[in-house]
């Protein structure tokens, strides 16, 4: 799934204007840079209702592309920018995490795996 349909699936509005072309296939939701950095896959959309630097911080650690701003949470211009030089296309959704995440679901991306559940 690609960014502006991703907008329209979660009514988003973007917060910085980073078009990437990634086809996006799995999602994580999580409010916990810990829990963040425990998942290590591929073109991730991060939904969160953690809007300031450390999230922004992890998802650079775990080159997560998107990220979704869960219940209108407002990010700081200073976020946004780091946000923006980084590359990561940042979004707000007036929905909130599960609700998000449930129309992802519904929409064909699937849930990232932390490597650290493989032999769970």
């Amino acid at each position: 799934m690609k960014i502006n349909e991703i907008v329209d699936l979660v009514c988003a509005s973007k917060l910085n204007d980073i078009n990437n072309d990634i086809d996006f296939k799995l999602a994580i939701a999580s409010d916990t840079v810990a829990d963040v950095t425990a998942f290590d896959n591929n073109d991730v959309i991060l939904v969160t209702g953690k809007a300031d630097i450390s999230i922004i911080k992890a998802a650079e650690l775990m080159n997560i592309d998107c990220i979704i701003l869960s219940r209108g949470k407002v990010a700081d211009v200073s976020v946004i920018d780091i946000a923006t030089n980084k590359g990561i296309s940042l979004l707000r959704s007036k929905y909130g995490t599960f609700t998000i995440c449930g129309l992802l679901y519904e929409n064909g991306i699937r849930g990232g795996m932390s490597s650290s559940l493989l032999n769970f």
